[in-house]
């Protein structure tokens, strides 16, 4: 048996697809969310498409459901329309805001967590209207 295969040869992880980046590829080919959207919009250049989102479509709910939300959904979600938020922001709208976050969900609002870190407990949310990031 030569000196690169066997039992307990460590394989390297992959490294991310981003030409800026050495790092190793943690989320699927890339090693971070950011990385995975430089290469997006970095393509989208190349292929001479816009690198602007378009802009915000309206609500998925007609008027009269969106008239339901309570005050703390209506404030958490005015605020993922300005962007993508933390969890210390929406911490300090609702002291449950995952409770409604998932009310909101369960309205047909998507919202998704864009990254999580554990070590720093810092989770950052945004919202996402027919599948574009508002």
């Amino acid at each position: 048996m030569n000196g690169l295969q066997g039992e307990g040869m460590h394989t390297w992880p992959s490294l991310c697809r981003s030409p800026q980046c050495n790092r190793p590829a943690e989320h699927g080919d890339f090693c971070s969310p950011a990385c995975r959207t430089r290469e997006w919009r970095l393509t989208r250049g190349q292929l001479g498409l816009p690198l602007s989102l378009p802009p915000n479509p309206p609500d998925p709910l007609p008027q009269s459901e969106r008239d339901r939300l309570n005050r703390q959904q209506s404030r958490i979600l005015d605020r993922l329309r300005q962007g993508r938020a933390t969890n210390a922001e929406l911490g300090r709208i609702a002291q449950r805001f995952g409770a409604r976050l998932k009310e909101l969900r369960d309205k047909g609002y998507d919202i998704q967590i864009i990254t999580r870190d554990r070590e720093r407990g810092l989770t950052v949310y945004a919202l996402f209207v027919r599948g574009v990031e508002a």
